[in-house]
């Protein structure tokens, strides 16, 4: 008597889910990489602008020295042009950032809208019952504006700096 199990014959739908459900993880992984990465580049914003800040300010009270023949008004003014462009450059990249986090977001409710036909649950895009809080705040959350403003703000005090000094 053989008592081997018959072979077991997966069909479509179960390959289909399966390759479903490694898209569905590779695409969550990609938002998360994506949301930290948008998070990094604000901190080196912020890392940047405090270095900029400390060595203007020393400029300011020291004068530059023997280091150069500049006085301490022009290198403050060259630090805080420096300043804005960093900040432009940083702002670039954030409000990129937060619009491939958008992309990313969405290609996962996609991913939920395919799963769900074969039983999935909505995780990344829950029915308006289920949710706390608006649903306009979680198709894009308010501190994507945080990313995008805060490089704006900081180039706006520096150009203010600036503009002080050469005033």
């Amino acid at each position: 008597m053989d008592v081997t199990p018959p072979v077991q014959r997966r069909n479509v739908e179960d390959n289909r889910v399966d390759i479903l459900i490694h898209e569905f993880y590779v695409a969550s992984s990609l938002y998360l990489h994506e949301d930290q990465l948008n998070w990094q580049k604000l901190h080196h914003l912020l890392y940047v602008n405090v270095g900029l800040g400390a060595v203007a300010g020393f400029a300011l009270e020291n004068g530059a020295g023997p280091v150069t023949a500049l006085g301490s008004e022009t290198i403050f003014v060259l630090l805080g042009v420096i300043g804005i462009l960093v900040a432009l450059a940083f702002g670039t990249a954030l409000w990129f950032g937060t619009l491939y986090l958008q992309n990313r977001k969405a290609a996962l409710a996609a991913l939920e809208a395919h799963l769900a036909e074969y039983g999935g649950e909505a995780v990344v895009n829950l029915p308006a019952h289920l949710q706390m809080i608006s649903s306009r705040f979680a198709r894009v959350s308010p501190t994507v504006w945080v990313l995008r403003l805060f490089p704006v703000m900081l180039a706006l005090v520096w150009a203010g700096l600036v503009g002080t000094v050469l005033l």
